[in-house]
């Protein structure tokens, strides 16, 4: 009897202890997936039908991103995953893939949408269930207007309107100007109240407007451009701020009919992964790549040429991955899913579904205390905070097409980010090296475009890290700019503190053209940049050189690769 309690009793004990070693790995098992799990962040844009070549630009862009934030450890020891929605462009599409979005999925934010006139409903939907979101692309003022859920990392179409405006008046001078909108998109219709208004302000005339009708896009587009045909004498300048779509409808044909306007868009022609797409199925393009394009003028929020290294680095990896140039809003939507990595970091969001609407409250709350210089983040596309309404004031670089590439135009318009500490700012004001557009004051910078063309490198002398350089290099810019008074930082006598310097002799070319001034120069001289020989025999040596203006600063003058000129070269080969 005893024995038998005795081995009842041992049984009851292993089981017990079997029992609690499962509930024990349960829970153990349990907390190991949980923290594996993901943080999700949904992105919605247009992934089918008419409009998804814009989406395929976000898509890659956000991939990269994300990419690089998981190879580097994730976030909060999570990796970040994307959700994928696809609400083809539309309005109504967007609202319901909004609510799928803030109802069901376990995102933590949202990325999107593409389209103002999509994300304006989905931002209504945002709003009501609590979920932040960062546009990236929409650029409507009314987007975050009174959405304190709703943040932007591109200008809104206040500041690019404005800035249309005084860089076509005041800049390029011209005056009798044409504007063509569509009054039922809310991106069109806010960029051109934007830019009339500006524009008057500044003691410009619009001579006509024209409203494309939604309604029967295809006849109002004729119509247009029969009024065009008919009015060559009344103005001189077409400002076309309207969707990709419209903007080709219009610009084909005149091209085509050979009228003589000059052309000048807006963001949405500048985003060049999607504009290029369209454009590769004309005749005209297949034959001489930037027929349609050549001599455009247009705003965008990324010029690379003008770009930090930061910029330059993000284009060559969208260029290793995906065999294909970044638009500008790829480049957004990077900076976006960066700033919400910051965000989510800050906040210590772990995706946690069970408490998912607190964790959305909380990273709302940490992305609107990114407001200011000193509670930023200094992303691909510039200097990333928000204003009170959850907007970026980044300013536009003004773009212009030449041979299938988006360069800078020859004058740039930059902030002035102390005005206070700027020496006699009035002098400064009065003699047009800094403009005032409202309560922002800007620097008027000439861009020159630079290029070399190598003849041969020799005498590479490895104890004195020196060598000497036989090339050609050129200056591209507007007339009158000393662009030639350089000073090379790194040119060698072969004896130390000589205090000699390399001055550039008479170009050996010289000519004018529509675009500025073009010159020419030889120069055959030692060089030299100290060579680190730490990975030897592996390593790799850059042989620099370098220059600067003698007396303007940055705020006067930027010297910019010559994409154009320097065609073949890679974008790794320049630093």
């Amino acid at each position: 009897m005893n024995s038998y309690k005795s081995r009842t009793l041992k049984q009851d004990i292993i089981i017990l202890v079997f029992f609690l070693i499962i509930c024990l790995g349960s829970i153990v098992l349990g907390q190991f997936i949980k923290a594996n799990n993901p943080i999700y962040i949904a992105l919605a844009a247009p992934l089918s039908g008419t409009e998804a070549i814009e989406g395929t630009s976000v898509v890659q862009g956000a991939e990269l991103a994300i990419a690089r934030i998981n190879d580097a450890g994730g976030v909060n020891g999570k990796k970040l995953k994307l959700l994928l929605f696809d609400d083809r462009g539309t309005p109504d599409l967007a609202e319901e893939v909004a609510g799928e979005i803030a109802s069901q999925s376990p995102a933590v934010a949202v990325l999107g949408h593409y389209f103002s006139t999509s994300s304006l409903p989905a931002g209504r939907i945002y709003q009501k269930f609590g979920i932040p979101a960062i546009a990236s692309a929409a650029t409507a003022d009314a987007l975050t207007l009174n959405n304190p859920w709703y943040f932007r990392v591109v200008a809104p179409n206040r500041i690019q309107g404005a800035f249309m405006a005084y860089y076509i008046n005041k800049i390029l001078e011209r005056d009798r100007i044409g504007v063509v909108y569509e009054s039922q998109d809310a991106y069109s219709q806010s960029l051109a109240d934007a830019f009339i208004e500006m524009f008057e302000e500044v003691g410009g005339e619009v001579k006509r407007v024209w409203n494309i009708d939604s309604r029967d896009r295809e006849s109002s587009t004729r119509g247009i451009l029969n009024d065009l045909q008919a009015n060559l004498d009344e103005i001189d300048t077409l400002y076309l701020p309207v969707q990709l779509i419209d903007y080709l409808n219009l610009t084909i044909p005149l091209k085509r009919q050979g009228l003589d306007y000059k052309i000048i868009g807006s963001d949405a022609t500048t985003d060049i992964f999607a504009t290029y797409e369209r454009l590769s199925q004309y005749p005209e393009e297949q034959k001489q790549p930037g027929y349609f394009l050549e001599g455009v003028l247009a705003p965008s929020s990324l010029i690379f040429d003008v770009a930090g290294r930061q910029a330059q680095q993000f284009r060559n990896d969208y260029l290793k991955t995906y065999n294909a140039e970044p638009g500008w809003a790829a480049s957004h939507v990077y900076d976006a899913v960066q700033i919400l990595a910051k965000a989510i970091r800050e906040s210590s969001i772990q995706g946690d579904r069970n408490n998912l609407k607190q964790e959305r409250q909380k990273l709302r709350d940490t992305l609107a205390s990114f407001d200011s210089p000193e509670y930023s983040m200094q992303g691909v596309t510039g200097t990333i905070y928000f204003d009170k309404n959850g907007d970026v004031l980044e300013p536009f670089a003004m773009g212009r097409f030449q041979q299938n590439r988006l360069i800078s135009a020859l004058i740039q318009l930059q902030p002035v980010t102390n005005p206070v500490g700027v020496i006699d700012l009035e002098r400064e004001l009065a003699e047009g090296r800094i403009l005032k557009i409202g309560d922002r004051y800007l620097y008027k910078t000439n861009i020159v475009h630079t290029g070399i063309d190598i003849n041969e490198i020799k005498n590479i002398d490895e104890k004195n890290s020196s060598y000497l350089v036989d090339l050609f290099l050129w200056f591209h810019h507007l007339k009158g700019i000393d662009a030639a008074n350089i000073e090379f930082t790194n040119y060698s006598t072969g004896r130390l503190d000589s205090g000699e310097s390399l001055k550039l002799q008479e170009p050996i070319k010289f000519k004018n053209s529509q675009f500025g001034q073009y010159s020419l120069y030889r120069v055959n001289a030692d060089f030299q940049k100290r060579f680190a020989f730490y990975h030897y025999p592996f390593d790799r040596q850059q042989l620099m050189l370098g220059f600067h203006h003698k007396n303007l600063t940055r705020n006067q003058i930027i010297y910019v690769v010559d994409w154009v000129g320097m065609r073949d070269i890679n974008a790794n080969d320049i630093v």
